[in-house]
């Protein structure tokens, strides 16, 4: 795997926040400490890599009760990371409590899947966006008090781990991957993500759609699984669009056959989910037509006359 390359600037501003974090009067910021340990976790922004105080950094921010530090420190459970024995059952609860404490951002649509660099760059972000806001109230209101005062910026990977901590459990639940199982929680907890249009809680329901899946109370159902297979291929899943391919080529689900369709998006899937546009087909330019001595249009050349072509034609003189 291709390792993440992240902005230049994206470390210095983290060892800022980290700095104003440190500083004596200041709040602790648990996005900052959680900016820190995904540094410690994979060596970046000038860091070196530290494994078991990524751990430190993660348990502290996941204890603020911030989502995205519940996510990586459940990562680093359910893996067995930095020093931590494997324990997918609390691993499972950290993923838990990221979709209970967020219960309305996990319902909600949110691009990507706050990768580390979707993460560290939103941090980014967040910084520009508080300074701004921090200097507009100052000038329209001079730096008074106020409850949205001081107060900063919606925190997109909240809204990000919230969304991965959902599609986890979910997983985990249904497949009883150390823990428990619980097929219908696991359903309800792809619905919720499937209502908001995340493409992998689709094309999981989908599957259970098509086949049919009692444990989840999911009776086969192909028209439901058209129709969830195409939200996750409009939204570039590659296996969602070799499924739905399947079915435009079989005419399954209510669907009409086209072998068009279905050849669109097999493109599609072989271009990592990407649609391929058609280039438009260029007019061939035909030839001009041939005139003989009389100036009568002669009829398009169709290659040279056959022995009996000729001499059907000398006899014609005769």
């Amino acid at each position: 795997m291709a390792e993440e390359k992240i902005p230049e600037a994206v470390g210095q501003q983290i060892a800022e926040l980290v700095a104003e974090e440190k500083a004596p009067d200041a709040a602790p910021n648990p996005a900052a400490i959680n900016a820190l340990g995904l540094c410690m976790q994979h060596g970046k922004g000038g860091y070196e890599v530290d494994l078991e105080e990524a751990v430190a950094l993660y348990t502290r921010a996941s204890g603020m009760g911030y989502a995205p530090a519940h996510v990586n420190l459940a990562d680093m459970r359910y893996f067995g990371e930095g020093g931590l024995p494997q324990d997918k059952v609390e691993a499972a609860r950290l993923y838990g409590l990221a979709c209970s404490e967020n219960a309305d951002l996990a319902a909600t649509s949110v691009a990507g899947g706050g990768g580390l660099r979707k993460q560290l760059s939103a941090i980014a972000e967040n910084l520009d966006e508080g300074d701004a806001n921090t200097d507009s109230e100052d000038e329209e209101g001079g730096g008074g008090g106020g409850e949205a005062a001081g107060k900063p910026p919606v925190d997109p990977n909240v809204a990000a781990a919230a969304r991965v901590a959902t599609l986890q459990l979910a997983r985990m639940l249904l497949c009883g991957d150390g823990i428990d199982g619980d097929p219908p929680r696991a359903r309800t907890l792809y619905e919720a993500r499937a209502e908001a249009g995340d493409s992998d809680a689709c094309y999981h329901l989908a599957i259970m759609y098509y086949h049919g899946e009692p444990a989840c109370e999911i009776e086969k159902d192909l028209a439901r699984a058209a129709e969830l297979f195409r939200v996750a291929a409009g939204n570039n899943d590659p296996e969602a669009q070799r499924c739905l391919a399947k079915m435009y080529e079989a005419g399954e689900g209510g669907l009409e056959m086209d072998l068009e369709e279905a050849e669109i998006l097999e493109a599609a899937a072989d271009n990592d989910g990407v649609f391929v546009e058609k280039e438009p087909q260029q007019e061939q330019e035909r030839p001009r037509p041939r005139h003989s001595r009389e100036g009568k249009v002669r009829d398009e050349p169709r290659g040279p006359p056959s022995p009996s072509a000729k001499r059907a034609a000398r006899y014609a003189k005769k």
